[in-house]
């Protein structure tokens, strides 16, 4: 038996990410099951976090109903997300976003997960190229290629670099209130978070449900024209904006690469942001074990990848 209660629990933005949106009539038919007969099923969660039921827990508290809280386990939060994914993408009522991000999100944590599985196998006198073993593993069971399983890795990275930047376009983008292009995902991650929040109040303002080059361009011109007007006071003049974008070839070899350098300048700024403001004396002796523990992740595998970079130059 678990212990039925209305309690608030931690909510961890990734994990809520990959939880898609329900069709709204299904969304319904869950409220008005949970207000009719109560919450039977547990709220899952991991670390104190909610892994899943994010639904049946917003829904619960809207209406003041108790529910049922399980702990779960896994070795490592990206085998939390492989089986975040894989449960999701059991869903019948997945949209095309919303599968090439899981299936993404699933390739990037399953990668990893093998990789260190096989640290140290060296068939051949060579490191197992696991990367590729993923792809064609993950492939085979979604019955995709595993270039576009590559494809599909760098779209999820891109979107969560919008995640972290501009949460609110992320959701709209997931959730097909916005519809964008693959190409348009990538082109739109490497915009600043002041450009990613500006983009996204013009395509409110303008009532637009789809991001196309040519916004991106507008926004980043609007930017130049409004700095250059406040510095001289004189108009600038802009080329034209080209609305087509080049056609990505299916497997990029430096894409994967690119993609995390272009994620890391955002972990460093939010290590920075806490180093400045936390209070050490008030964190909780839990919170600081939490953050040892990952920051000990983040350098054992900042360290694997540096050594692979230097015997590959």
């Amino acid at each position: 038996m678990y212990k039925t209660m209305i309690r608030d629990l931690n909510i961890d933005y990734e994990f809520g990410n990959l939880s898609p949106d329900m069709p709204q009539e299904q969304y319904d038919k869950l409220e008005e099951s949970l207000v009719d007969t109560g919450c039977k099923e547990p709220i899952l969660i991991w670390n104190d976090y909610i892994i899943d039921g994010h639904h049946r827990y917003n829904l619960c508290h809207k209406w003041e109903i108790p529910f049922p809280v399980k702990k779960t386990h896994f070795n490592s939060r990206d085998d939390a997300v492989a089986w975040l994914c894989q449960k999701h993408l059991e869903k019948n009522y997945l949209t095309g976003i919303n599968r090439r991000y899981l299936i993404g999100k699933y390739f990037n944590a399953r990668k990893t997960i093998i990789s260190q599985e096989h640290e140290g196998v060296k068939p051949n006198g060579k490191p197992l190229d696991t990367r590729h073993l993923t792809a064609i593993e993950i492939g085979k069971q979604y019955h995709i290629s595993h270039h576009t399983v590559y494809k599909y890795g760098v779209m999820a990275g891109a979107i969560d670099v919008i995640l972290i930047k501009e949460p609110e376009l992320c959701h709209r983008i997931l959730s097909r209130q916005i519809k964008i292009s693959y190409e348009n995902i990538l082109a739109v991650s490497k915009l600043s978070k002041d450009k990613l929040r500006s983009l996204n109040r013009y395509l409110s303002d303008s009532q637009q449900d789809h991001i196309l080059y040519s916004d991106i361009l507008h926004e980043l011109q609007a930017k130049t024209i409004r700095l250059h007007r406040f510095e001289t006071g004189k108009p600038v003049r802009l080329p034209p904006v080209q609305a087509a974008i080049k056609e990505m070839p299916d497997y990029d070899p430096d894409a994967e690469i690119s993609s995390l350098a272009l994620t890391i300048p955002s972990w460093i700024s939010s290590i920075e942001r806490t180093q400045s403001i936390a209070n050490w004396q008030l964190v909780s002796a839990d919170a600081k074990q939490r953050i040892k523990t990952q920051l000990h992740r983040l350098y054992g595998i900042t360290v694997t990848l540096l050594e692979a970079v230097k015997e590959n130059e």
